[in-house]
């Protein structure tokens, strides 16, 4: 990421003499802004404090983007049967996960050149908390406990997981699968690029790269009573499914935007 955001600085420095002469005060004008980007459409409002900062407040909104994965049963369900003796042989679930979701931000954008639109952004953005949620369903493990009930045993007496690398995430008695996986509420972003969040001119454009830091991203589920409760961890090799490779990599959040900026005073 270091090394991207060093290429970018490089890439816009022929731009950094190319924004015309214009003083501003403190909160003494307002930009707005709509974009697009890494993390869906957004818009802000911001305000100017001196020369070299801008400030902004703004939300992003992620499109439910779907996608599906096939991921394996926990190998602790290898010896079950149906009442009548026949061999449980479901191995594995298509699970699809949703990315949909609605966040805040805060920025502060550093311009070190008066007559620069370069800029050094730090900040942090909130809410969205839940990175990916996994919606799946089974009708044979619906069976499955479906046909133990009609014999008399307890659901209780087994329990149906998914493999999620280091977690097993329990799948309901009615054959569903219901988890997301959560990051921190507090997200802190640091990023550079080129265009003013209070234009010197009445519009401009702007393109941004940067990163929000998400941490270790954690997964819960929905137990048989819609009570959210979080995985448990297993001590056991790493499982080769498709959505543990994506949770394991999903520590950090690229941001790339593309915004179109005016100011309104």
């Amino acid at each position: 990421m270091k090394k991207v955001m060093m290429l970018l600085a490089i890439t816009l420095l022929p731009f950094v003499g190319a924004s015309a002469q214009k003083s501003f005060g403190y909160f003494n004008t307002f930009g707005i802004g709509l974009g697009a980007g890494t993390e869906g459409w957004g818009a802000n409002i911001a305000a100017p404090i001196g020369n070299h900062f801008d400030i902004s407040v703004g939300f992003d909104q992620m499109p439910a983007f779907k996608i599906k994965g096939n991921v394996k049963i926990d190998k602790s369900i290898d010896n079950l049967t149906y009442p009548n003796g026949t061999p449980f042989n479901v191995k594995e679930v298509e699970v699809e996960g949703n990315i949909g979701r609605t966040i805040g931000h805060v920025r502060l954008d550093y311009y070190p050149f008066n007559n620069s639109s370069f800029f050094i952004a730090a900040g942090f953005s909130f809410g969205g908390a839940k990175l990916i949620k996994l919606k799946g369903h089974s009708e044979d493990i619906k069976h499955y406990y479906h046909e133990w009930l009609d014999y008399g045993k307890r659901f209780e007496d087994v329990e149906i997981n998914l493999d999620l690398e280091k977690y097993v995430l329990p799948i309901s008695k009615n054959g569903d699968v219901d988890g997301y996986a959560k990051v921190s509420g507090f997200r802190p972003y640091v990023g550079l690029g080129v265009g003013r969040l209070v234009p010197k001119s009445r519009l401009a454009f702007r393109v941004e790269l940067g990163a929000q830091f998400h941490g270790t991203s954690k997964l819960y589920y929905k137990d048989e009573h819609g009570t959210d409760q979080e995985l448990k961890e297993k001590d056991k090799q790493k499982a080769d499914d498709d959505f543990s490779k994506i949770l394991n990599k999903l520590t950090i959040y690229p941001v790339l935007k593309f915004s179109l900026h005016g100011r309104i005073l």
